[in-house]
């Protein structure tokens, strides 16, 4: 009896599992599944900003990322282009909304500008220039 339970139980087990990878590649065929983004306070910030103007609020981390947060729904989250390589942490953020433009100041010295640009509905966030800071005596 103990046999036939435990045979039964195969075959059900492997029917089973062999209907879901079915439904998983109907599922799969019909649809591009991707991973969802980031959402949330980001980890480890070391700065902070705000524009008044256009609501938006700006916070850079250690890693050297910056997220940028507006309306309901409008998340960005970018990184520094040579991160994750060498990256640094964030000292200073400061928007200039007449501009449509984010300056972030690294530990690193390096200072980089962003233009806020929107293409086809998608904003994000483009470096535009970067310079070295020359440490004063």
């Amino acid at each position: 009896m103990l046999k036939k339970l435990r045979a039964a139980l195969a075959t059900s087990n492997t029917s089973a599992s062999l209907s879901a990878s079915l439904q998983l590649e109907e599922i799969q065929s019909k649809f591009l599944l991707h991973k969802t983004t980031f959402h949330g306070f980001p980890p480890n910030p070391t700065c902070l900003a705000h524009d008044p103007i256009w609501s938006l609020l700006y916070i850079g981390t250690s890693t050297g990322q910056i997220y940028m947060y507006g309306t309901p729904g409008l998340e960005i989250k970018t990184e520094h282009p040579d991160y994750p390589i060498n990256f640094s942490p964030i000292q200073h953020l400061f928007p200039m909304p007449e501009q449509m433009e984010l300056i972030s100041v690294c530990e690193n010295n390096m200072l980089h500008v962003w233009s806020i640009c929107d293409e086809d509905n998608n904003a994000h966030l483009a470096i535009v220039n970067q310079k070295e800071l020359i440490q004063g005596r």
